[in-house]
């Protein structure tokens, strides 16, 4: 059987960054204040943004709070190596594409293959984070690239790119977050998915 590819995100998606971790600590360390301003630069795709004074708060929060390091410590969640091996059953390659930092991406990548992930995933792409202007190419160009049948992101400026880049692409926006959802939905996503075992509800479908 010839297997379709189907790009996935790691952070909010395969692994719970943001609202499991980041937020939480972001009230810890300064209160509600701070995590609206967080949540707000999530809104807005956390651009860059050189000439806004929050944007060196939240750069800095990101560095301090070190999510990175701090997952690095966990397990990799059950729930989503399950998705990744269920997933050839359904006539699906995964492929993870993330837009880690750069300074992070070798931890990234190791962290992936102590739990085993390499051999679940045809490869795995640390694009750069777009913060600071890092992605060389974008999830949109992997998407066009790899010919992938559907991609699995919670980021709208994501969805948009690889709709745009990746017409045949099926676009999956997953989570409820303060950032992808009311306004902030784009309209290319050919349907929301809120939890892993929707994601294969939808491709049984």
């Amino acid at each position: 059987m010839d297997l379709r590819r189907a790009v996935l995100d790691l952070d909010d998606v395969l692994v719970p960054t943001h609202e499991a971790c980041l937020l939480p600590l972001a009230h810890r360390m300064g209160g509600d204040a701070l995590v609206t301003l967080v949540q707000r630069y999530a809104n807005a795709g956390f651009p860059k943004r050189c000439d806004d004074p929050d944007y060196d708060a939240v750069e800095a929060v990101y560095r301090a709070l070190n999510i990175e390091g701090r997952l690095f410590e966990q397990p990799f969640p059950r729930r989503s190596r399950r998705l990744l091996e269920l997933l050839p059953k359904f006539g699906y390659l995964p492929v993870l594409v993330t837009a880690r930092r750069s300074d992070v991406a070798q931890e990234t990548v190791s962290w992936l293959t102590e739990h085993g992930i390499h051999n679940l995933v045809e490869d795995i792409h640390v694009i750069g984070n777009h913060w600071v202007g890092e992605e060389t190419e974008t999830k949109g160009d992997y998407c066009r690239r790899l010919n992938a049948a559907f991609f699995l992101d919670d980021m709208p400026r994501y969805a948009l790119d690889v709709a745009e880049k990746s017409p045949k692409t099926q676009v999956f926006l997953y989570g409820a977050y303060p950032w992808n959802t009311g306004e902030h939905t784009p309209a290319c996503a050919h349907a929301r998915v809120e939890s892993l075992v929707q994601v294969i509800r939808e491709l049984r479908s």
